[in-house]
C-alpha cells in the first residue's frame, strides 16, 4: 500500500507475516525510488518520442519543403507552359491573320491575273509539264472556235496542224527540260489550228512559270495574219518599185546625212561597178576615187538637208567605175521627217554625157562655120524664110 513515512514522503509499503513467530515484516520503499525507473523509462520514452516526433516533424516538414519546391516548380512550370501556350497562341493568332491576309492578297492577285489574261488581246494557252491544256483565255476560246470545256485537258497539239504535229512534240520535250522566255520558232512561220479545221499565221511566245504542282508554261499566241498580208503586200510594192526605179536609167539614189545610201537603183550600182545589195550603207567615198567629186557631192548633199529646200544642179561630173567622167544633170529633194528635219535626200541624175558631148559637137561645127563665113573674100548675107537677115560676115 501507499503511506507516509516519518519523513512525510510518500512511500510503498508490503507487509508479510513471519511464519511460526507471531511476528509481521513490513518492507517499505520510497516512492521516488520505485518510480524512479518509470521516471528514467517514461523520461526516455518521452525523449524518444520526441525525438521522433521531432524527427517526424522535420521529415514532415522536410516532405512539405519538397511538395512546396515542387509545387513551385510545377507552378511555375504551368506558368511557363501558360505562357508558351499564350505566346503560341498569339503567334498561331498572328500567323493566321498573316496566312489569311496572304491568302487575301493570293486571290485578289489571282483574280487580278484571270482578269488581265481574260482582258488580254492575245490567245492565251497554259500547258503543264505533259503538254496538257490547263487554262485558256476567252480570247483563245473565240478565235479558236473551241468551248473552254472542250480544251482543258486535252494535248496542245490540238491546237496544231497535224503536219506539225511530231515537230512540235520533239521540240518541246527539250524546252520542258530548260524553259525560259523565248519566242517561238524565231525564222520560221508559225500556224495554228481552228476547230473548224482552218490554219491562220501566228507568233507565239514562251514564258515558263513555276508552281507547286510542277511548271507551267504561258503561251502567248497573237494572230498575224493581217499583219503577213500587210508585209506581203509591202514586199510587193518594194518589188514592183525595185523593178521600176531598176528599168529607169536615169540615176535614183537616197543618202542620210552621214552621206550612206539607203536606197539605189541598178543604174547608180553600174556605174560604180558593183550591186545595189552592197551599195546601200555605204558612201561615194568607198567607189569614187575622184575626191573632190565626193566632196562636192557631199556639201550639196548637206546644203538640201538644212535648207530644207530643192536644188537643181545642170552639170556636174561623176567618175564612174572604169575611171571615165561623166556628166549629170541633177535635182536634189531633202525628205522631211515628221519632227520638221531633213534626215535625208532623195536625188534623181541624168546622164547628160552624150547630149553635152553632141552640145560641144554642134559649138565647134558653128565655130568652124563662123571662121569660114569671116574668111569669105565675097560678101555673105544669110536671111531666114520670112526674109530677115540672120547672119552677114565683116566682108
Amino acid at each position: 500500500w501507499e503511506a507516509l513515512d516519518y519523513r512525510s514522503h510518500p512511500i510503498l509499503a508490503y507487509s508479510l507475516p513471519v511464519p511460526d513467530t507471531g511476528w509481521g515484516m513490513v518492507v517499505k520503499v520510497d516512492m521516488e525510488e520505485v518510480l524512479e525507473p518509470v521516471r528514467k523509462l517514461r523520461r526516455a520514452t518521452i525523449g524518444v518520442a520526441a525525438a521522433f516526433i521531432l524527427l517526424a516533424l522535420l521529415a514532415l516538414l522536410a516532405w512539405l519543403g519538397a511538395v512546396r519546391r515542387r509545387m513551385e516548380r510545377e507552378l511555375a512550370e504551368g506558368r511557363r507552359i501558360r505562357d508558351i501556350n499564350e505566346s503560341l497562341e498569339r503567334r498561331v493568332l498572328e500567323r493566321t491573320a498573316g496566312l489569311e491576309a496572304a491568302n487575301q492578297e493570293i486571290r485578289a492577285q489571282m483574280e487580278r491575273a484571270e482578269a488581265l489574261l481574260e482582258a488580254a488581246p492575245d490567245l492565251v494557252v497554259i500547258v503543264n509539264h505533259e503538254g496538257r491544256i490547263v487554262m485558256v483565255n476567252a480570247r483563245a476560246e473565240a478565235v479558236f472556235g473551241y468551248a473552254r470545256t472542250e480544251l482543258l485537258g486535252q494535248p496542245v497539239e490540238m491546237l496544231i496542224p497535224q503536219r506539225l504535229h511530231a515537230a512540235h512534240v520533239a521540240h518541246r520535250a527539250p524546252y520542258q527540260r530548260n524553259p525560259h522566255a523565248r519566242a517561238m520558232g524565231a525564222g520560221r512561220d508559225l500556224f495554228a489550228r481552228r476547230k473548224d479545221g482552218s490554219e491562220f499565221a501566228v507568233d507565239v511566245s514562251l514564258s515558263p512559270l513555276a508552281t507547286p504542282q510542277g511548271t507551267l508554261i504561258i503561251s502567248t499566241v497573237r494572230d498575224v495574219t493581217e499583219r503577213k498580208r500587210a508585209e506581203q503586200e509591202i514586199a510587193d510594192q518594194r518589188t514592183f518599185l525595185r523593178q521600176v526605179i531598176d528599168l529607169d536609167r536615169n540615176f535614183i539614189f537616197a543618202k542620210d546625212r552621214d552621206g550612206r545610201f539607203t536606197l539605189v537603183n541598178q543604174a547608180v550600182a553600174e556605174a560604180y561597178g558593183t550591186t545595189v545589195e552592197n551599195l546601200i550603207g555605204r558612201t561615194d567615198h568607198d567607189f569614187n576615187p575622184n575626191r573632190e567629186e565626193v566632196e562636192h557631192f557631199r556639201l550639196d548633199d548637206l546644203e538640201v538637208m538644212n535648207s530644207l529646200q530643192d536644188k537643181f544642179i545642170p552639170e556636174e561630173k561623176i567618175t564612174d567605175a572604169s575611171g571615165r567622167q561623166r556628166w549629170l544633170q541633177t535635182v536634189k529633194r531633202p525628205i522631211v521627217g515628221p519632227h520638221g528635219r531633213a534626215d535625208m535626200i532623195l536625188g534623181v541624175a541624168t546622164d547628160i554625157t552624150e547630149r553635152r558631148q553632141a552640145e560641144q559637137k554642134i559649138q565647134a561645127q558653128m565655130e568652124r562655120a563662123e571662121a569660114l563665113l569671116e574668111a569669105a573674100p565675097d560678101a555673105v548675107v544669110i536671111a531666114d524664110r520670112d526674109g530677115r537677115i540672120a547672119v552677114v560676115n565683116a566682108r
